[in-house]
């Protein structure tokens, strides 16, 4: 097998792995170059990290449990953001009164209305 670089062929050997790092905080590949390789961010924090390896040996060792695995993570992504936005909503809605809370039946309804959204949304995530 041969690959071409530049205007040169290349013996082209399976088993070659190539290793790049850089010191850059947010490096730009292209789409081509990002679809080629694995990128690990080692900036990250510890629990990223684990995340993005086991994501690459899920995805090398067993194609459907990557697939289950992916749905469930981006499953729990998506109830973190809810969950976040209506804490938000609810801490907006709260620090707008003007008097007591109780003194509005509309504030009250929202205030009841998050707080269901919010407690829906923290079952799906059990």
């Amino acid at each position: 097998k041969f690959v071409v670089i530049k205007d040169k062929k290349c013996e082209y050997n399976s088993q070659f792995q190539m290793y790049l790092s850089t010191n850059m905080l947010h490096p730009q590949y292209s789409e081509e170059f990002a679809a080629h390789v694995m990128i690990v961010n080692f900036t990250s924090g510890g629990d990223v990290l684990e995340t993005q390896l086991l994501a690459a040996v899920l995805q090398d060792e067993d194609q459907q449990l990557y697939k289950e695995w992916f749905h469930i993570s981006t499953l729990e992504s998506t109830v973190a953001v809810s969950i976040k936005g209506g804490q938000d909503s609810l801490l907006d809605l709260l620090c707008s009164f003007d008097g007591s809370l109780l003194d509005s039946t509309t504030n009250l309804r929202e205030v009841i209305r998050i707080k269901d959204e919010l407690g829906a949304t923290a079952k799906l995530k059990e």
